[in-house]
């Protein structure tokens, strides 16, 4: 069994990323945010990992 941490961070210079879930109604969303601005959210962690990186190179 693989263990998956609930909150994925990463550092990008000076800018703090993160990846976490949030359940709403009872499915589950995966949120991305720098410096905890809210920015992506997708419904598969990757995605939103993805979706993250491509905002804060598009940024």
């Amino acid at each position: 069994m693989y263990h998956r941490p609930d909150i994925i961070h990463l550092r990008r210079g000076a800018q703090q990323l993160s990846i976490g879930c949030e359940f709403e109604d009872g499915a589950a969303r995966y949120v991305g945010s720098i410096d905890g601005n809210r920015c992506v959210t997708s419904i598969t962690r990757e995605g939103a990992v993805f979706a993250l990186l491509r905002h804060v190179r598009l940024t």
